[in-house]
């Protein structure tokens, strides 16, 4: 409220008054005082291990996170330590190259002699038809000296026929036989 003074004749002094409409406004008030400021939360932070300080992130007074980086150290004996674990990875990672191509080589290599145990029981199979062929043959021969429609010599080309595929089944057999034990063929479909 305003007031102008006024004076009045009788001696005394009498003041107007002037009214406003009341507004809605912001109070502010401020202070200045001497003072400082002390952190909520304070903590020391050692390193785990001793080194030499590289790098500082942060300075004192900073805000920081958790998990946030501060500080990075050297640490000569780690970092010797460090490069010797990267060199045994590194051999390790070799060693399972040159495992792996020498499985490769003997998978490949049981696969040859697997083909080549295969080709042997055709190959004795092949013998075990010639002979029967051959013992059919002699049979019928045989039965023709008997009747005296061939002569004697053909029969004994014929059996000594017989008896050579009686051999290379038997030279056969023997030669597949250790392979059969250890590899027994399966075919595909």
């Amino acid at each position: 409220m305003r007031g102008q003074n006024t004076s009045v004749a009788d001696g005394r002094q009498t003041h107007r008054v002037r009214t406003i409409q009341p507004a809605r406004e912001r109070l502010q008030r401020s202070s200045v005082q001497a003072a400082y400021v002390e952190p909520l939360e304070e903590a020391d932070m050692f390193a785990k291990v001793s080194g030499y300080l590289e790098k500082v992130l942060v300075d004192i007074g900073d805000s920081v996170r958790k998990d946030q980086v501060l500080a990075e150290l050297w640490i000569p004996e780690m970092e010797q330590e460090r490069l010797y674990r990267e060199a045994l990875v590194e051999k390790a990672q070799a060693e399972v190259k040159q495992t792996e191509a020498a499985v490769k080589a003997a998978e490949s290599f049981v696969d040859a002699a697997k083909a080549r145990v295969e080709e042997a029981h055709s190959q004795t199979a092949r013998f075990e038809a010639e002979s029967e062929y051959r013992q059919i043959e002699y049979k019928r021969n045989l039965q023709l000296f008997n009747d005296r429609a061939l002569q004697r010599d053909i029969v004994d080309e014929k059996q000594s026929q017989l008896r050579a595929a009686a051999a290379a089944v038997s030279a056969s057999r023997s030669c597949t036989a250790p392979c059969r034990s250890r590899w027994p063929i399966t075919r595909m479909p």
